[in-house]
């Protein structure tokens, strides 16, 4: 066996020998050089450390980025309590904790050597909160660690918090209301005795805290109720950052890439191509259509389906039955509707669906962390399907082709008395309604594993596999939207708008965008890759910008958009933003807690969860989804289940209380014409069972674009709709105003069936 090379021995270091080479960088002004180091080994050598998050989250904080510090500090802090227990400890969790254990020997022996990193500035990367025991990158010698005494675990959790609470304080505006609220829980779980702090850290978190207040006092002179309002939502805007080591980004320069976007071009948009332009020097490449061709009056420029189509309505809530996969209301009748009825109701009854706790250090019990969750102590890598393919005993339950039979008209007893919990199970449920044995199935499904779904077609059901089956039975989608109905239900967050929208999120633009998260994070763990490399992302444009500016610069008020997020789905206003509303609750703690539901470990996986992907997806999604108020599409179907109709919905009334999401890469290029710039729309986009694009703006409808200024999307003459005419040359930008229209006409049927049926 031939000995091993230096390098090879240089690319087998150890976690300790990495963490204090990033020491090293950190305290000598190297955060760039010390991140990487870090970052190695929570990647490659020791996932889960939890001393390269909380000095991970240091680097961060020292290149600007104090969200993604609040993400590894937080990471952190659950991961000192999953470890602390270790009666159920994995083999991967023991040995976590024999790493933690090294590193803090190590840590205690260099501070006793006085090596360099050290002494310079004794540990400390800063001044103020940046300058205390419990900020420092050495953990000696306050913690005297010792094997036999056991690893200190609240002390790390301790310097964790402290960590989330100054990286909180950073991110300004109302993320300082989560700052308060941890400084104060902490201090009341020491009264309790929950936490041992000495009277030092005590006051250490005490100054904090006033330096805090003070700040929040300083905003209170200059805009009262504003500052009240951020408070009160918890609040505050990052920067859209283009990271500098995001190997993510599609690249048209690039044979693959460019392959990849043209072949997909060419199925939706055949008229159109794709070119990257970059804006300003501080943005990253963005892309946008162009005509490859000259495009007639009339034409249609791009039709576009797709998997991410999602709404707020809740099934057992509405009574309504969607499409899980094209967000199309299904409009049911007869014998068919009180079965599929009955059976959501109580499969979420049944499934006892529930995510954990979205505070997860209660201002009234601190010590109390993440509540309830699914058993995440050994979680599987990401699956993809081939794997599930290759290994029977992984599949899912999951879904078929018959996975709704109206054959089966009856639940046992026995099958009733275990689908019920325990609570419910001595009261007498509702008798499933009964109806006559059909000699059809009908062309609608739902999956027979979680009951709670339903698909309008077969088509529509099969297309579901690239997400349904890492969310089936979680119940995951079923608790966003009922979060998302209680939250509507609140008038007072609706108060908010009264402020000019500023930093308003309406509940249910939320709602769509968490189901957005889970539905591209499905997707990535169906297709094993990082979910910033699927195909409908990789596109999209984040309006990401390449440098970050000073932490503090999210602090002043006068970065707040004057108007940032309407009360109404017309989500194009936040569209022109620099700025992504960010906050705990939203963009650190919900996001954790739906990777663990299902059963993804946030922790030992960061090469595909870490926080600045999680945030990356997150400005992409606010970016790109388009909003609608009441269902888009529409099918109606007979007693029997069959399809008789199709088409856009009645106009009349429309259900605002359900909203539409969706996110279509090549539509997302689509520009928005500026008005400031002179520019005019040149196609209408409609949205129903996905988006198309016709050529021509709504005004030129009943009026002939005139031949001298065909393509500037300027001046139009008389006549009809004028077709055959060019409407738009090759080589001009493909612009859409910012109100997204209602398909033009409905399908008034299906060809080969009747309207009616006995």
């Amino acid at each position: 066996m031939a000995r091993p090379t230096l390098e090879s021995v240089r690319n087998h270091e150890s976690a300790d020998e990495l963490l204090f080479r990033g020491n090293a960088e950190l305290v000598a002004g190297r955060p760039d050089q010390a991140l990487r180091l870090y970052t190695k080994v929570l990647y490659d050598v020791s996932p889960g450390h939890v001393c390269a998050f909380l000095n991970r989250a240091m680097a961060y904080i020292s290149l600007g980025y104090p969200e993604l510090g609040v993400m590894d500090a937080y990471r952190a802090a659950i991961t000192c309590q999953e470890l602390r227990d270790e009666t159920d400890a994995t083999p991967q969790m023991k040995l976590s904790c024999k790493e933690i254990e090294k590193y803090l020997l190590a840590d205690k022996i260099h501070y006793l050597r006085e090596e360099p990193w050290t002494s310079q500035s004794n540990g400390h990367i800063g001044v103020g909160w940046l300058h205390t025991e419990l900020s420092r990158i050495l953990f000696a010698p306050e913690i005297d660690f010792t094997p036999t005494d056991g690893i200190p675990w609240d002390a790390l959790e301790i310097r964790a918090v402290y960590r989330m609470c100054g990286a909180l304080w950073y991110c300004g505006l109302g993320a300082r209301s989560d700052a308060l609220g941890l400084i104060s829980d902490i201090l009341t779980a020491t009264e309790r005795h929950i936490y041992d702090l000495t009277d030092r850290e005590r006051w250490t978190f005490r100054s904090l805290g006033d330096e805090i207040m003070k700040d929040c006092t300083t905003d209170l002179s200059s805009d009262k109720e504003l500052t009240k309002v951020l408070m009160k939502t918890k609040i505050t805007l990052v920067h859209r950052v283009l990271y500098p080591w995001d190997t993510h980004i599609a690249d048209l320069g690039s044979p693959k890439d460019a392959e990849e976007i043209e072949t997909y071009v060419d199925l939706v948009a055949k008229c159109c191509a794709v070119r990257a332009v970059r804006p300003t020097p501080e943005l990253g490449l963005m892309f946008k259509l162009i005509a490859a061709r000259d495009i007639l009056f009339d034409e249609i420029v791009l039709s576009e389906e797709g998997d991410l189509q999602v709404r707020t309505a809740d099934p057992v809530a509405t009574q309504s039955f969607f499409c899980d996969h094209c967000a199309a209301v299904m409009l049911i009748s007869g014998d068919v509707q009180p079965k599929i009825s009955y059976e959501i109701k109580h499969s979420w009854a049944s499934s006892g669906a529930s995510i954990a706790t979205t505070e997860p250090y209660s201002h009234s019990e601190y010590a109390e962390s993440i509540g309830e969750e699914k058993n995440i102590s050994d979680p599987p890598q990401f699956m993809g399907r081939a794997q599930l393919a290759a290994d029977p005993t992984l599949k899912n339950p999951g879904i078929s082709q018959n996975s709704f039979s109206l054959e089966d008209t009856s639940i046992s007893s026995e099958a009733e008395n275990d689908a019920v919990p325990q609570s419910a199970a001595s009261s007498s449920p509702p008798t499933p309604p009964q109806h006559s044995k059909l000699d059809m199935t009908p062309e609608f499904h739902h999956c027979n594993a979680c009951l709670a779904t339903c698909f309008c077609s077969g088509d529509c059901l099969n297309f579901s596999g690239d997400y349904h089956i890492t969310l089936c039975n979680t119940g995951l989608e079923g608790v966003i939207r009922s979060r998302c109905t209680e939250h509507a239900g609140q008038k007072k967050l609706d108060d908010f708008s009264s402020l000019d929208g500023r930093l308003h999120v309406h509940p249910k633009a939320r709602c769509l965008y968490d189901l957005l998260f889970v539905r591209i994070i499905a997707m990535a763990v169906d297709k094993d890759v990082n979910a910033l490399d699927l195909p409908e992302i990789r596109w999209l444009n984040g309006d990401l910008r390449s440098a970050p500016g000073s932490f503090r610069d999210t602090t002043a008020l006068a970065d707040v958009d004057p108007i940032l997020y309407p009360d109404e789905p017309d989500m194009d206003t936040l569209n022109q933003s620099r700025n992504l509303p960010w906050s705990f609750t939203n963009n650190v703690v919900n996001p954790i807690n739906y990777l663990k539901t299902m059963d993804i470990d946030p922790v030992r996986h960061l090469d595909r969860t870490d926080g600045w992907i999680l945030n990356t997806l997150f400005a992409k999604i606010m970016h790109s989804t388009q909003i609608t108020k009441g269902a888009r599409h529409a099918k109606t179907y007979t007693n029997f289940g069959k399809l008789v109709h199709e088409g856009a919905p009645a106009p009349e009334p429309v259900d605002e209380d359900v909203w539409v999401g969706s996110i279509h890469p090549i539509s997302s290029m689509v520009k928005l014409a500026d008005q400031d710039k002179g520019e005019s729309e040149n196609v209408t986009m409609e949205v129903g069972k996905g988006v198309k694009c016709f050529a021509g703006s709504n005004v030129e409808t009943t009026k002939k674009v005139s031949e001298e200024d065909v393509g500037t999307g300027a001046g139009v003459g008389s006549s009809a709709k004028g077709q055959g005419t060019v409407r738009i040359r090759a080589g001009k930008d493909i612009m859409r105003s910012p109100k997204l229209e209602n398909p033009r006409a409905p399908v008034e049927g299906i060809e080969g069936m009747e309207a009616t049926e006995d």
